[in-house]
């Protein structure tokens, strides 16, 4: 059986990526996310479209979050504090 990787599948391993990063630690603020929309650079390596559907599949998969203030995104969910500990 021959597993196809898809455009999108590489967008969300790099999006997990940047979140797992130390520069991050599981918390991303949302003006971040929203270069990665609308970075050229992301859009040219990835496309446009790939990218918009990887954030979207991660957050409707709850990977990722806002927290209450919406003003950071958190990778994991319920299981946040777990995976990082007190950033």
């Amino acid at each position: 059986m021959k597993i196809e990787i898809t455009k999108q599948d590489i967008a969300i391993n790099a999006i997990r990526e940047m979140f797992f990063h130390r520069q991050y630690k599981g918390v991303v603020p949302t003006k971040d996310i929203e270069v990665v929309k609308n970075s050229s650079h992301w859009h040219k390596v990835y496309g446009k479209k790939e990218v918009k559907a990887a954030i979207k599949a991660l957050i409707e998969d709850k990977y990722i979050n806002l927290d209450n203030k919406k003003e950071n995104w958190l990778w994991g969910g319920d299981l946040h504090e777990m995976l990082f500990g007190d950033n």
